[in-house]
């Protein structure tokens, strides 16, 4: 046993590196967003433990996959918004690059 403690060491200090890491990304990220946007985040996260964001591949969530019909894909399309909620389990609904992909 003793003999695995550097390894496990050495895995704990980098874990710990890296969620030192996310956790600047996070908060410039999060420097860059309204407010509007970050409380509706906040209050996702709540409700969903933590998974508030799905981003649109295609006209397919990646959180529920519930498939978006072409009507709706359409109307999120025309709004041009990059981020709104997903009408099946209103999580936040990131389409950066969906409409791309869908053509």
């Amino acid at each position: 046993m003793a003999r695995h403690a550097p390894a496990r060491e050495r895995a704990s200090a980098d874990l710990m590196a890296e969620v030192r890491k996310l956790a600047a990304e996070r908060k410039s990220v999060v420097a860059d967003l309204s407010g509007e946007v970050l409380t509706r985040y906040e209050a996702a996260s709540r409700r969903f433990g933590g998974l508030a964001v799905e981003r649109l591949a295609g006209n397919l969530p990646s959180v529920c996959r519930v498939k978006l019909q072409p009507s709706q894909f359409s109307d999120l399309r025309r709004a041009g918004a990059e981020v709104t909620e997903c009408p099946y389990c209103h999580r936040m609904l990131v389409f950066e690059g969906a409409f791309d992909e869908v053509e």
